[in-house]
């Protein structure tokens, strides 16, 4: 059974622009802020089974009218959650133990009508006949690992930091210049910090 622990000067060619100045016009697009309000974590909670800890959250996730269109023309999207766990150090930074990535993909099917949402870690499946079912599922995220027990020391402590984005590399290639300098297509939670916390046998919280 589980047990649950609480829950970043040259001339130019007439009529073009030189190649370097257009990159840099293009840097100075104006993008969506890091942290918006358009993917929210709502809960968050590390629980550890057989060794093993795994994160549950649940995502909110407000999808614009450019996003949903493409998902409705048959682009899948996929919800990237990614981790790290870390040690706290006193006098330092504090120190990263263990990364991970995890994906959820959500796809339309014009034929029947459903969505299909796919959790690549476990395989799963789940189809869903109306979009705010599947949204929903898309943002729940169930017993993700992050870190053996082993791998972490008894008189130590530890945080998760996880944030949920949009992949845009996932995207088909066409889409993804537009979606990199796109505000519509810049979902992201920001990164949120969630400690850990274990119960060590005596004899292993007093060992060296």
């Amino acid at each position: 059974m589980a047990s649950t622990m609480h829950a970043w000067s040259r001339r130019r060619t007439r009529g073009r622009w030189p190649p370097t100045l257009a990159a840099l016009l293009l840097l100075l697009l104006p993008v969506a802020p890091l942290t918006a309000d358009n993917m929210l974590l709502q809960r968050a909670e590390v629980v550890e089974r057989d060794g093993l800890l795994l994160l549950n959250a649940d995502v909110e996730l407000l999808l614009g009218e450019e996003i949903l269109e493409a998902l409705h023309s048959g682009v899948p999207l996929t919800l990237l959650v990614e981790t790290e766990v870390t040690r706290r150090r006193a006098w330092w930074w504090d120190e990263g133990v263990a990364f991970t990535s995890h994906s959820h993909t959500i796809a339309f099917h014009a034929l029947s009508r459903r969505y299909l949402v796919r959790r690549k870690a476990s395989g799963e499946q789940f189809n869903h006949a109306t979009l705010a079912g599947a949204v929903a599922s898309l943002g729940q995220l169930r017993d993700l690992s992050l870190v053996e027990r082993d791998q972490l020391l008894p008189d130590a402590v530890y945080d998760v930091r996880l944030r949920a984005r949009l992949d845009i590399e996932a995207l088909p290639t066409p889409l993804r210049p537009l979606a990199y300098i796109s505000p519509a297509w810049r979902l992201m939670s920001g990164w949120h910090t969630v400690p850990i916390t274990l119960a060590w046998p005596e004899e292993e919280a007093l060992s060296p």
